[in-house]
C-alpha cells in the first residue's frame, strides 16, 4: 500500500475502490429497485424478453451498465421504500 501511495494518482484510484467496495453489496438492492420501477411501466413478459432474457436482442448488459452510477441512490430508495412500506 505504500509503494501505490508514492504514484501521483493514489488518491483517486483509491477512491474509486472505496466506491466500488460500497457499491458491490448494494447492487442488488439497486437491481431490485430498478426493476420494480420498470415493471410498473412495462408488462411482465416484455421486461422478462428484452431485459432479463438471455438472447442476443435482449438488453440486459446496457441495462445493467446503466444501473452501475445510480447504485447509490437506487438502493437508498428502496431501504426508504421498504421502511415506509412495511413500517
Amino acid at each position: 500500500m505504500f509503494i501505490y501511495s508514492l504514484n501521483d494518482n493514489a488518491t483517486i484510484h483509491f477512491l474509486w475502490i472505496i466506491y466500488a467496495c460500497i457499491c458491490l453489496p448494494l447492487f442488488p438492492f439497486a437491481k431490485k429497485c430498478s426493476d420494480d420501477v420498470l415493471r410498473h411501466y412495462f408488462s411482465e413478459s416484455t421486461f422478462e424478453d428484452v431485459i432479463n432474457g438471455g438472447s442476443p436482442r435482449g438488453l440486459g448488459a446496457l441495462y445493467l451498465m446503466l444501473i452501475i452510477p445510480f447504485v447509490i441512490p437506487l438502493a437508498a430508495g428502496y431501504f426508504v421504500y421498504q421502511i415506509i412500506n412495511y413500517k
